[in-house]
Parts: C-alpha cells; sequence; structure tokens
C-alpha cells in the first residue's frame, strides 16, 4: 500500500482534494457543534465505504475462484 500511496497520481490528487475541501470548511467559522455533526456525517460516509470496498474485494476474491474453477472445468475427464 505504501508503494500505492506514493506512485498513485489518482491517489494523491484524491487527498490533495480532500485537504482543499477541508481547508474551505475551516473558512466558514463553523461552530464547535456545526463541525461535530460534519465529523460524524464524515465518517459515518467514510465507515460505510470501508465496508462497501471491503466486502467488494472479498466477493472479486469469490468472483475469481468461480472463474478458476470454471475454466480448470471438470477433474478426472
Amino acid at each position: 500500500m505504501a508503494d500505492f500511496r506514493k506512485n498513485s497520481e489518482a491517489y494523491r490528487r484524491l487527498v490533495r482534494e480532500e485537504e482543499e475541501a477541508y481547508a474551505k470548511l475551516d473558512t466558514l467559522n463553523l461552530t464547535e457543534e456545526q463541525r461535530e455533526i460534519i465529523e460524524e456525517a464524515f465518517e459515518a460516509q467514510s465507515a460505510a465505504e470501508a465496508e462497501y470496498a471491503t466486502e467488494s474485494y472479498f466477493c472479486g476474491i469469490a468472483d475469481c475462484i468461480r472463474f478458476l474453477k470454471y475454466i480448470e472445468g471438470p477433474r478426472g475427464e
């Protein structure tokens, strides 16, 4: 993952965009309560995306195994 974070231009661009968005939030002079609500929303979104990504990863592995079994064909024939 370190190589990905270092070498992926798309990832580094997204991180810069995230940093810029947080910088914009800092200019809004939000109350502490408003900041906490926004942070809770970001955390919930991030957790949901992480759960989806994990499930997608495992589904991809399962699909790969099924595909390998398919191309291998029946054994012993």
